[in-house]
């Protein structure tokens, strides 16, 4: 099929902060981000269920749950929704060449795609920075009690499929969050218009946002 360019097309990122409680830790930050947009196609529109308006709500779950509590973090939180990730990682390019916050001052990125189905946990990139994982590893071990995986970070060679790539190649700790396992008798779909919210488990949704916050 023949590409067609819609240039009256518009796409934005949205953030939100959390400013961090010490006066001088307050000036880093780590980064919170899921992607907004689904794909679509011939003028059917697809939910986007699982990709990504999982990751998008628990991105949220996660940013009202900190929001609300009496102990607030040291370092600030930036919650960044992304724009434009389908069409091309464009709302994690401008991101990455506009920032906030300077790289140096930016602690690690943690990348939330496709988190809402299956029966485990997992931590793209955790096992290279044991100093972040631990964290998680100790939030599972007392309140999840869940399996959880942590691969080593990998550089991307090809072309990058994931906005947690375009933080990686800016120079920032990249990590990716989602679940492992399927349910059995609930299928997923994958950019196409049956990923509803029928694919969903909400159980593992509520466990990624809990290991988030």
């Amino acid at each position: 099929a023949e590409a067609i360019r819609h240039p009256e097309g518009r796409a934005a990122n949205v953030l939100g902060l959390i400013e961090g409680s010490d006066p001088v830790l307050k000036d880093e930050v780590i980064i919170v981000g899921g992607h907004l947009d689904a794909v679509g196609f011939l003028g059917v529109p697809f939910p986007g269920a699982l990709d990504n308006g999982s990751g998008v709500a628990d991105i949220l779950g996660a940013a009202r749950a900190l929001a609300a509590s009496p102990v607030k973090p040291k370092r600030s939180i930036l919650f960044l929704f992304i724009g434009g990730e389908e069409c091309g990682l464009i709302g994690s390019d401008v991101y990455t060449k506009n920032p906030v916050f300077p790289v140096e001052k930016t602690v690690a990125f943690f990348n939330l795609d496709m988190v809402g189905h299956g029966t485990g946990l997992r931590v793209s990139g955790g096992a290279s920075y044991p100093q972040i994982q631990r964290h998680f590893d100790a939030a599972n071990e007392r309140y999840l009690h869940r399996p959880l995986a942590a691969s080593e970070e990998r550089i991307s060679m090809g072309r990058p499929r994931s906005d947690g790539v375009i933080f990686q190649r800016a120079g920032l700790r990249s990590l990716g969050f989602g679940p492992t396992g399927r349910v059995e008798g609930i299928p997923t779909y994958y950019h196409d218009p049956r990923d509803t919210t029928a694919s969903l488990t909400p159980e593992i949704m509520e466990d990624v946002a809990k290991l988030i916050f």
